[in-house]
């Protein structure tokens, strides 16, 4: 499970508006080492039901949509943008498709939650504030915890938070604990550093 911010394509994505990832648009090189070669690669369908159930348990709305996963942020012009719209993405980020094609070849029930940040829907850049919008990050955690510990019957699971731009944590979560949406303030106390391997 991951979850984490993306820039909004469509105006209809306000800050903070979740997006539950159905696809994504293969616009990196990761994913293509995990997966036959492809122009998108489709979610987890269990996945995607799970988010979908723990934002309606949490009544919250959100979108189903295709995401546009680049690592060329810079490349994001006006002319791709338009084209990955047509193609029928809703938000852009850098992670969704490697971590759906990982996930795919590991066998494991995945899913990726997004929230709208900064937004590129109208003619220029907008920033939106996205970068502190700690209270939407944190509810957007507790329903991926919720939605996590849904898919996996054994009761353990562990969630990803991309927190830009702050390195990645890492949160195990296990029902049988305890641990879940409602406990979120113990994330710290299971949460593993980073490993850097260079």
């Amino acid at each position: 499970m991951a979850v984490g911010g993306a820039e909004a394509l469509v105006p209809e994505l306000a800050l903070g508006h979740a997006v539950v990832v159905a696809g994504a648009v293969r616009d990196e090189g990761t994913s293509f080492h995990y997966a036959p070669a492809s122009r998108a690669i489709d979610a987890d369908g269990p996945g995607v039901q799970a988010a979908q159930e723990a934002l309606t348990r949490a009544e919250l709305p959100f979108t189903i949509g295709r995401t546009w996963t680049t690592d060329a942020f810079y490349q994001e012009t006006r002319r791709r943008v338009q084209r990955r719209m047509d193609e029928g993405c809703v938000t852009v980020e850098m992670e969704a498709s490697a971590l759906i094609a990982v996930a795919r070849y590991r066998k494991v029930r995945y899913a990726h939650l997004l929230y709208a940040g900064d937004s590129l829907a109208a003619t220029d850049w907008d920033h939106r504030g996205w970068a502190t919008a700690e209270t939407i990050r944190e509810g957007m955690f507790n329903v991926a915890a919720d939605a996590c510990l849904s898919l996996d019957a054994a009761g353990k699971c562990a969630v990803g938070l991309v927190k830009h731009p702050r390195r990645p944590v890492v949160v195990e979560a296990d029902r049988r604990e305890g641990f879940g949406a409602a406990h979120i303030d113990r994330a710290h106390e299971h949460a593993r550093p980073e490993i850097d391997q260079s």
